[in-house]
């Protein structure tokens, strides 16, 4: 079984965009384990372990989940882009990650 890494990026006012996401590669299961493909899901809300980081918020997600390692990166985003945050030299987590992700 392949299975394919999906990494979803965004601030915290689309939570529920990101579970439908979740939702959605459920919902894709059986067809996709027909093809010999596991869509595997991931992001900040519930792959990351909690807990305080030298580089600030943003380390336990890079820690957890280091973006270069996701087969696809799926940006979500509504009203906001994130909070600038001083350890990223004020770039937001999500824009932080998108970088990368495009390195």
């Amino acid at each position: 079984m392949t299975q394919i890494k999906v990494f979803v990026a965004s601030p915290g006012d689309v939570a529920s965009e990101r579970k439908l996401v979740a939702e959605v590669a459920h919902s894709l299961r059986t067809i996709t384990e027909e093809r010999g493909v596991r869509l595997d899901v991931q992001g900040w809300e519930a792959d990351v372990r909690p807990r305080t980081h030298p580089d600030g918020p943003q380390g336990p997600i890079n820690a957890d989940l280091p973006v270069e390692s996701f087969d696809i990166v799926i940006g979500i985003f509504w009203k906001r882009f994130g909070r600038p945050m001083p350890e990223l030299n004020n770039e937001t987590g999500t824009e932080h990650e998108l970088r990368r992700a495009i390195k």
